[in-house]
């Protein structure tokens, strides 16, 4: 069974495997599917796909998307056997988006590749009704109306127009063209041309076409063209724009620009070709082009067509242009060169693809399905490349992994397409990818030996066993096979291994390319065994290798023998080690015999085996050759002779490769058949004798031309020779020339072609003349029209003539023999040909004209004219004419008469010529001459100071070339006259330049066209203003002054007026540092100030302080800056050093000085000249609030403090000043004095405390010194009878007691105490005395301490004492016993323990110890320290970048004051926080933000910790938001552009940031954003606005403060600079209501009359009945009664009143209560009627929560002699609405009736006494509730906050308004709302017996003293904005 098996992969291998490989192909399809495949759900569809390949691919379906296989899906998707893919029918409901609606891709693989096909996306479409609908078309008369069709989306894509139904009767059908009334479109639309009235009572109904279903449907409803009648001119306007999608080559394309207006346009079409940017050249109709009107309609479109239209729609009242662009959509085609690549390993590769069609496509590569992905800058891989935009994919070193099947695919947007190519492995040397290795083993045991190889053929292995061929016998088997990557497995099996199995095992892998070998021993225990071997048989001449076939292990050694001898016996002999035997040159005489070989292992076993060496002796031929210029049907003999060689020898002749047969002279044949036989019978060998073998060839021809071998071989090897037969053969026809017929105009070409050897050269000839015989040669040359293909001989006419027509002769010559020549006859049959196939032709309206066209050509021949594609009939129209004329042989002349020309003969004419051999047809376009029309669009296109540049567009010339064209021009205060200054252009320009104009001045410019007609009528006059220069001169007497340090004051005049150039100037100034002289001027944008006169002045800040700059000005227009002025210098002043000194160093010089130095100030840092410097020290360890830091002043930067502390630290500080102050203090450096010898410690006492010891104890120095190191306690004994000792102890420092023990009792001791440092000791205490003594009395050894410790710590009382009895401990605090309790504790030792410490728990500790031998008590002080109490902080002043602070420091919390620190924050932001000094009470702070509201508190520390901080104060900085500014100062409007004076914006205080602007004309919601950050300038210009048209405009001014928003409205001027009445009508014309129709106005009026009349009647209502004698009481009542409402409702807390920015007029007839404050911005009186509307509204957005507020208290006095004439009754609050008459009755101001929750009190401030609270406090009571509940209010300023000396009201009359709340979001929205009054009801008990009203303090505005309308009102506190506004106060 296993042979069985190996003979079996051996002949796969062998066999049918190779022919596999080698044959195979890569798959390519041949039905690849569409890209786009529809059905209806109710037929489905069969997408199919198919493939062809070696072996045959399998095909098979996949998703495009992620690749996975599209399996079946029963009843829905089934793929098919034969590769296709099969959708079945399917209900609606069984709809499947993943299937029916996918992209899909055909697969194809096989063993060579894998394909895939392009995107195929499937698109199921269900069946299902839809409705088509038809909307009425709306159209001018005169028109072109369009009718669409209009389709539901969802089908719109499968569905199209078939026909129009009209009136249910007519069908139009689609046309490419008509000149009929109807044309439908191919694309649908229905044009109805030159629309009447009539033509509105017919209906139009649509028919489609559903193309996946066949369902036709018309539509459900008919349209209508419904006629306008306009009475004025109207422009052209399109109507009807066709979006072009890409249009497929060869389909119809459509351009519609149908436009509607009055007079009707009319239409000029453009055609810029893509490729030619900004070249427009005419469109011209054709055959294939059609245009009319509006519309353009070109059939079987090409690429060529691509490109940009223009249409133009233009009548007298004006014209419209639109641009279209045309996409030609190119079907895809890729190829990929070349198709089928075979490459050896590591060579080169190259693949191209080319793709054309359009949308250009992009590339991609695949190889076998998978994408290859570039992995960086143009590469694939490490091997390969994309170059050229993947157009070439190069290969620079083939592996074997990267053969397989290539794809490049080329994708756009409309569809895929890809090509496919083959790269297959070429030859390669085979490659052992495995190995065996080598093996020793011990017998028994089975053994597998494998080798794998790769190469290309696929390798076949051969085994071999010690140089001999493997064993045969049952146990060793070999096989191999080849794998699916072509790779070859072979492996030997030895089962049951035996001692001669082992030897050196070799594989050899070879192909026809060449081998690849591997061997290794496999080593078998056992004795010595030499396999047989055969007899051997070597060539002499060559080396002989032959190895001793060994088996067993281990062996010894292996020797030769020959004849008994030991080899080797001569030096061609050689034996290695391992056996091998090598005879070089082996000799046939010397070498042959008998060979013994001898294996012996070092046991001394042996095996000896015997071969036989035979030599053979190789063949070898002696050389031949063929004779040279043998000719065709010659004899050849050629004889092979072999000189040397053993026998038997075998001789063969072969011809490339195939061998000659053998045969005889008499088989040869006759001479006679030599040509017709075939070449191998012709052919034949004959041995002469055993050597020779002879080729013999009867008669050669072509066919035998080859390389001819000789082959003579034997035992010994095969020799070869061989010799090339080359055979000379005449020329003879291949294709012999005929007489040929073609017809005139096409490409032709006369073929010619022979062959022979050498290969003849081909002529062609012309003959000279009508007849044969005289030739000139013809050579390829393009001006001839005349090429000729070298390798074939055909002659190439590319464009056939008449001249071509003639005789040729075409002749064949190699120089073999006398060559082929024939004459042959070409006949050129003319069809129809125009010369001239386009020309113009004028004549002049009401004349008579011909047209003539002449056509060459063969007759018969046909002309028929047609004009604009229509045909003419002379037999009808009696004014054509038709008439032909024969002028030459061949030449035809056809003439169209017209008898009078009008304007309708105007156009196109076609002459169409035919007859047997074609068509042509020439095209004759007739211009009706006439005058031109007017120019149109008279326009600026540069425009300068003194000249500007006009363009329009060219006239219709009236088909007459327009000869010039005249500019007239004149000021604008001029009059058109005979003389006006004119300027004269050609007519074929349309630009004009016209010079030596003024500047700044507005002038009219009016246009004439003129041709040999006439002149035409004037164009519309343009109004064109010149450009003002730039200025001329300097800025004069430039002069500045320092303000500060950092500050320049810069006044200057202004240049001399004529140098302006211009209307206007602004400054710019610049500055740099005198020294600094390379340096440029830094303009920066500064506050400018205009001064009377027209110069400036400004203030310069953030300069260098004490710094020379040098200063100049620039005066600045519109145009730009003038020259600079003359440079000023100027110093800023001197200022503080703002820089510390330099590297503050401190060095201990004695123990009471210290050393200190430090290097000076940056130069640029000291601001102004230096006069010294501060040092100033103060002690670090105790600070004293009292104490004050010592300073020494100096010129040095070195300096010694003297008196200092011993031992101390100290702070030292070093600063600089100059002669303006100190300056910035260097950071704190801490240095301490050196150590000294300590004092004496304080204090020291004695007790007993037994009979023979006593406790000394003492405090510490006050003074260390220095770091105490030793107590030495000095002890003398003195008295009794005892000899007299002094010793001395000395103690740690931490002990301050000692127990002297083993004294005598009665002796007397002597005690002192001294302390030392480092540097010595210090002096001893005074000595103290004492004895012991048997009695010891209650004594406390310790000492009363002033103890201070941190508040929440504990604290530790000492009271160590002795007494024998015990003594009793007792602690009193201030007298007071002290309770022991969970924070005091009495310790063991009688010490008193506190914890927890707090600040009462400061006080005098007493101490008292007793027994009775005595008593004795101490007192501890203790101070417990808490953090520092609040300061009181409050604001002092403010300015626009800083508040003055003040504060007041409580309790410092027995701790001195180490610092403040500041807290601060705006409004909405963070806070933060400053460190002030502890000697500090104020401070001021800067750099805060303009009129911005700050909160602020401050902290005080100490070294405990911080204190609580003090109340939160509230302050604002000086400023507000942007004013107002009236619209006259602020704009000015010219008729295209409005000019803002920005830099005259009212900046409140505080400078403006940047600027918001918004536009819209009237009759639009949406407004257009000029910009939201323009930066503060002098002006700003909005342009391209249109003349005579109402703007609203809406300005918003930022600051820090907040923003302001004005909104203006405005009417740009006229084109001739004149202004228009604003038409404040609401659209509709005529239409307008009279105003007393209007209920919207009248009601409002009635309401208010009725209201008034009501509050009259109540008033007297309450004079009659209200006593004047319980006037206080009702008073009281009223104010008791208010009280408990407003705490009943806690909501109804405040009163509104409204404020209106501008001044409306009331319709009640009694205005006498009202006061309005006069209009700010009154109308220009100069002009008669001002451009500006007024301001429709102001918004205000502010920083501060109150900026807008009513000050709460605001106060209004009132004349006298009105507080007589007011009621005493409580009548009600009336509200009055306004009407403006420039406003519509919905724009009144109306009123918004408030919530009744919105009452609040209105007190008196009256000198009454009251019984309840006061009025502060009541206020604050009322209003505490409801802050709260109403989360966000805010406080309306009144209109004048008034002071009460200056008032025109008297003192003792004032009303006090409640605070103003409006329940709005914080963030205030600029959008345009009104203020509305709200209406004021009173809250129940409410009394107004004595109230006087706003309007009463108002009543007079003549007697108001306040600050005029020019003078703003100084800051007050809690008023944010001061300026004079115009209020009206509705009460």
């Amino acid at each position: 069974m296993k042979a069985a098996i190996h003979l079996l992969c051996v002949t796969l291998l062998n066999g049918p495997a190779v022919s596999i490989i080698l044959d195979s192909q890569g798959p390519v399809f041949v039905n690849e599917p569409r890209g786009v495949v529809e059905f209806g759900n109710d037929t489905g569809a069969v997408v199919g796909c198919g493939a062809r390949g070696s072996p045959p691919p399998k095909v098979e379906w996949v998703l495009a998307g992620d690749g996975a296989p599209a399996g079946p899906v029963p009843h829905v998707r089934e793929p098919l056997a034969n590769g296709s893919l099969h959708f079945p029918p399917f209900p609606a409901e069984a709809y499947r988006h993943d299937i029916h609606s996918a992209v899909y891709r055909c697969e194809a693989a096989n063993s060579a590749g894998r394909i895939l096909s392009r995107e195929v996306n499937v698109r199921a479409v269900v069946k299902q009704n839809y409705e088509v609908q038809v909307n009425d078309a709306f159209v001018m008369n005169g028109n072109t109306a369009v009718l669409k069709c209009d389709i539901p989306t969802f089908v719109k894509d499968h569905v199209s127009i078939t026909s129009w139904v009209q009136d249910s009767s007519f069908n139009i059908y689609p046309s490419p063209d008509s000149d009929g009334k109807y044309h439908m479109l191919p694309t649908g639309e229905l044009l109805i041309y030159g629309v009447s009235p009539s033509d509105s009572r017919s209906s139009y109904r649509c028919r489609t076409v559903h193309h996946v279903t066949g369902r036709t449907v018309e539509s459900s409803t008919q349209g209508r063209v419904v006629v306008t009648e306009h009475r004025g001119m109207v422009p052209p306007r399109f109507t009807d724009r066709v979006h072009l999608n890409p249009v497929k080559e060869g389909d119809t394309a459509v351009l519609s620009c149908i436009s509607q207006g009055y007079p009707p346009p009319r239409y000029w079409w453009f055609r810029e070709p893509r490729g030619h940017r900004g070249v427009a050249d005419p469109l011209v109709p054709s055959e294939r082009v059609h245009i009319r009107d509006g519309v353009v309609v070109i059939r079987s479109v090409s690429a060529s067509d691509a490109g940009k239209y223009a249409c133009l729609a233009n009548n007298s009242a004006g014209s419209e242009r639109v641009e279209v662009e045309l996409s030609v959509a190119v079907p895809l085609s890729v190829s990929l060169h070349p198709s089928s690549l075979t490459v050896d390993v590591g060579g080169s590769a190259e693949l191209s693809c080319v793709a054309s069609g359009l949308p250009r496509p992009s590339l991609t590569w695949r190889k076998d399905g998978l994408p290859l992905r570039p992995g960086g800058s143009g590469t694939v891989g490490s091997r390969f490349r994309l170059l050229l935009s993947g157009a070439k994919l190069l290969f620079t070193s083939v592996q074997r992994e990267d053969k397989g099947m290539y794809q490049c695919f080329a994708r756009n947007d409309l569809e895929t397409a890809q090509a496919t190519a083959e790269l297959r492995l070429g030859d390669a040397y085979p490659q052992l990818v495995y190995k065996f290795i080598e093996q020793t083993m011990q017998p028994g045991p089975s053994v597998s030996l494998k080798c794998i190889a790769a190469g290309n053929p696929t390798p076949h292995f051969t085994w071999n066993l010690d140089g001999f061929p493997l064993p045969q016998n049952d146990r060793l088997l070999i096989g191999q096979y080849v794998t699916v990557h072509g790779d070859v497995i072979s492996h030997v099996n030895v089962s049951t291994v035996r001692v001669e199995d082992g030897g050196e095992y070799r594989c050899t892998a070879s192909n026809r390319v060449g081998s690849a070998s591997h061997s290794a021993r496999l080593n078998i225990y056992g004795l010595p065994h030499i396999r047989p071997m055969p007899t051997i048989s070597a060539v002499a001449g060559r080396d002989l290798i032959l190895k001793c076939p060994v088996a067993g292990f281990p062996v010894s050694v292996i020797t030769w023998e020959k004849d008994g001898q030991l080899l080797p016996i001569n030096r061609r002999q050689e034996v290695a080690s391992n056996g091998t035997m090598i005879i070089r040159r082996v000799d046939s005489n010397s070498d042959q015999g008998t060979y013994a070989c001898v294996a012996r292992n070092k046991q001394g076993h042996s095996d000896r085996k015997t071969v036989d060496i035979d030599v053979k002796v190789p063949p070898k031929i002696e050389p031949f050759s063929f004779p040279e210029n043998i000719q065709a049907g010659s004899r050849v003999h050629v004889t092979c002779v072999v000189s040397e060689g053993d026998s038997p020898l075998r001789i063969e002749w072969t011809k490339d490769g195939l061998p000659v047969r053998a045969g005889s002279v008499g088989e040869m044949g006759g001479m006679g058949h030599a040509a017709s036989q075939d070449p191998a019978v012709l052919m034949s060998t004959y041995q002469i004798g055993e050597f020779d073998l002879a080729l013999r060839i009867v008669s050669v021809s072509p066919a035998h031309n080859g390389n001819y071998s000789c082959v003579a071989e034997n035992e010994a090897a095969s020799t070869v020779r061989s010799a090339p037969l080359l055979v000379h053969v005449p020329p003879r026809w291949i294709v012999e020339p005929q007489d040929e017929a073609a017809a005139e105009g096409i490409p032709f070409a006369l073929h010619c072609q022979a062959d022979g050897f050498p290969h003849p050269t081909i002529t062609w000839r012309k003959a000279v003349g009508q007849r044969p015989g005289n030739y000139r040669d013809l050579v390829s040359q393009e001006s001839s029209g005349i090429r000729i293909i070298q390798s074939n001989g055909t002659l190439l006419l590319p464009h056939l003539n008449e001249d071509h027509e003639g005789y040729y002769l075409c002749e064949a010559v190699n120089g073999i023999g006398a060559g082929l020549s024939k004459v042959i006859f070409l006949t050129v049959n003319a069809p129809p040909h125009f010369t001239i196939k386009h020309s113009n032709q004028t004549t002049r309206l009401g004349t008579g004209t011909s047209i003539r066209c002449e056509v060459n050509g063969d007759k018969p021949m046909k002309i028929i004219w047609r004009k604009a594609g229509s045909s003419l009939d002379p037999a009808t129209d009696y004014r054509y004419t038709v008439k032909e004329i024969n002028v030459t042989d061949g030449v035809v002349v056809s003439e169209l008469g017209i008898s009078t020309a009008t304007r309708e003969d105007s156009g196109r004419y076609y002459c169409i010529a035919t007859n047997a051999f074609g068509r042509d047809e020439t095209s004759i376009h007739l211009y009706i001459q006439e005058p031109p029309d007017f120019p149109r669009n008279l326009r600026v296109i540069e425009r300068g100071s003194r000249s500007v540049k006009l363009e329009w567009v060219l006239s219709q010339d009236g088909n007459s070339p327009i000869t010039q064209y005249t500019v007239e021009y004149k000021t604008a205060s001029d009059v058109w006259h005979g003389h006006t200054s004119h300027q004269t252009v050609p007519g074929n320009h349309a630009v004009a330049h016209i010079g030596g104009l003024r500047p700044a001045t507005v002038y009219h410019f009016r246009l004439f066209a003129e041709n040999d007609l006439g002149r035409s009528q004037a164009s519309d006059i343009l109004d064109v203003t010149t450009d003002g220069e730039k200025p001329g001169g300097s800025p004069k007497n430039v002069r500045v002054d320092a303000l500060s340090s950092t500050e320049l004051h810069v006044i200057w005049d202004p240049p001399e007026r004529e140098l302006w150039n211009g209307d206007s100037l602004s400054y710019s100034v610049g500055y740099r540092e005198e020294r600094l002289l390379s340096e440029n001027y830094q303009y920066e944008t500064v506050a400018l100030r205009q001064l009377q006169g027209g110069g400036g002045e400004c203030i310069i800040s953030g300069l260098k302080k004490f710094t020379r700059y040098s200063v100049i000005v620039i005066a600045i227009n519109n145009l730009g800056s003038g020259p600079a002025s003359e440079a000023v210098n100027a110093y800023t002043l001197e200022d503080v050093p703002s820089t510390s000194p330099q590297d503050v160093r401190c060095t201990a010089f004695t123990s009471q000085s210290l050393q200190v130095s430090w290097d000076p100030p940056p130069e640029n840092h000291i601001h102004g000249l230096l006069k010294g410097y501060k040092v100033i020290w103060e002690g670090s360890e105790v600070i004293e609030a009292s104490f004050k830091p010592e300073t020494k002043i100096t010129t040095a930067t070195s300096v010694i403090v003297h008196g200092l502390e011993k031992f101390s630290n100290y702070s030292i500080q070093v600063l600089a000043y100059t002669r303006v102050g100190d300056g910035a203090a260097s950071p704190p450096l801490f240095c301490t004095t050196a150590e000294d010898v300590p004092d004496a410690p304080a204090a020291i006492k004695s007790v007993v405390s037994s009979a023979t010891s006593v406790i000394v104890s003492w405090l510490p120095p006050k003074k260390a010194n220095g770091i105490i190191t030793t107590y030495n306690l000095h002890v003398r004994s003195i008295g009794g009878a005892a000899e007299i000792k002094v010793y001395k102890r000395s103690l740690p420092p931490q002990h301050t007691s000692y127990e002297a023990e083993g004294l005598h009792k009665h002796g007397q001791y002597e005690f002192s105490v001294a302390a030392m440092t480092k540097v010595g000791e210090g002096p001893r205490t005074d000595t103290i005395t004492i004895s012991p003594s048997s009695e010891v009395r209650a004594a406390i050894y310790s000492f009363g301490q002033l103890i201070i410790v941190p508040w929440k710590q504990e604290a530790h009382l000492p009271c160590q004492h002795v007494g024998k009895p015990e003594s009793s401990v007792g602690w009193r605090q201030w007298g007071q016993p002290v309770k022991m309790a969970s924070r005091f504790k009495s310790l063991g030792d009688g010490s008193l323990q506190i914890v927890d410490l707090r600040r009462d728990d400061s006080g005098n500790y007493t101490c008292h110890v007793e027994n009775r031998h005595g008593s004795d008590h101490i007192t501890h002080r203790l101070t417990v320290q808490v953090p520092p109490l609040s300061p009181l902080l409050h604001a002092t002043s403010t300015s626009s970048s800083s508040i003055n602070l003040q504060w007041k420091q409580g309790d410092d919390g027995g701790s001195p004051i180490q610092g403040f620190v500041l807290h601060f924050k705006k409004d909405l932001g963070d806070w933060e926080e400053q460190k002030i000094s502890r000697k500090e009470s104020s401070h001021i702070l800067s750099k805060l933000l303009c009129g911005t509201s700050y909160q602020m508190f401050i902290n005080a520390y100490n070294k405990i910790g911080m204190g609580n901080p003090s109340e939160t104060i509230i302050a604002s900085t000086d400023g507000g938001k942007p004013g107002l500014i009236p619209p006259m100062e602020f704009i000015s409007v010219n008729s295209t552009s409005v000019t803002l004076q920005l830099d005259k914006w009212n900046d409140g205080g505080c400078p403006i940031l940047y600027f918001e602007l918004n536009y819209r004309r009237k009759d639009e919601s949406l407004w257009t954003q000029v910009s939201n950050s323009i930066e503060f300038q002098s002006t700003f210009t909005i342009k391209n606005l249109q003349s005579s048209t109402e703007y609203h405009l809406r300005v918003t001014a930022h600051n820090n403060a907040g923003s302001t928003t004005a909104e203006y409205q405005l009417m740009t001027l006229s084109r001739h600079g004149g202004t228009v009445s604003p038409n404040l009508n609401r659209p509709g014309g005529n239409n307008e209501i009279p105003f007393y129709l209007d209920l919207k106005l009248i009601l409002p009026l009635i309401i208010s009359l009725l209201a008034v009349i009501f509050a009259i009647l109540g008033v007297s209502y309450c004079l009659r009945k209200k006593p004047p004698t319980v006037e206080t009481a009702s008073l009281q009542e009223s104010q008791t009664a208010a009280a408990l409402d407003n705490k009943q409702n806690m909501e109804q807390r405040e009163q509104y009143y409204a404020t209106v920015r501008k001044p409306l007029r009331s319709p009640v007839r009694d205005v006498t209560t009202l006061e309005r404050i006069p209009d700010p911005w009154p109308i220009d009186a100069q002009r008669g009627f001002s451009p500006f509307f007024g301001m429709q509204h102001v918004t205000q957005n502010i920083a501060s929560e109150y900026s807008e507020d009513i000050y709460p208290y605001a106060t209004f006095e009132l004349n006298e002699p009105a507080v007589e004439s007011r009621c005493t009754s409580a009548a009600p609050l009336q509200t009055f609405v306004y009407h403006d008459p420039h406003l519509t009755a919905s724009e009144t101001l109306q009123v918004r009736e408030s919530d009744s929750d919105h009452y609040s009190k209105v007190r008196r401030a009256r000198g009454k006494s009251r019984s309840f609270k006061s009025e502060s406090e009541e206020y604050d009571t009322l209003g505490s509730d409801s802050d709260t509940e109403q989360g966000t209010s805010s406080r309306t300023e009144s209109s004048n906050h008034l002071d009460d000396s200056t008032g025109p009201c008297s003192k003792d009359r004032k009303l006090q308004l409640a605070r103003y709340t409006f329940e709005a979001p914080r963030s205030t929205s600029r959008d345009s709302t009104f203020l509305y009054p709200p209406k004021l009801d009173p809250p129940r008990g409410f009394s107004d017996a004595i109230e006087l009203s706003e309007a009463e303090c108002d009543l007079d505005s003549r007697h108001f003293k306040g600050p005029g309308p020019s003078m703003p009102v100084p800051h007050q506190p809690m008023l944010r904005d001061r300026r004079p506004r115009d209020f009206t106060i509705a009460v």
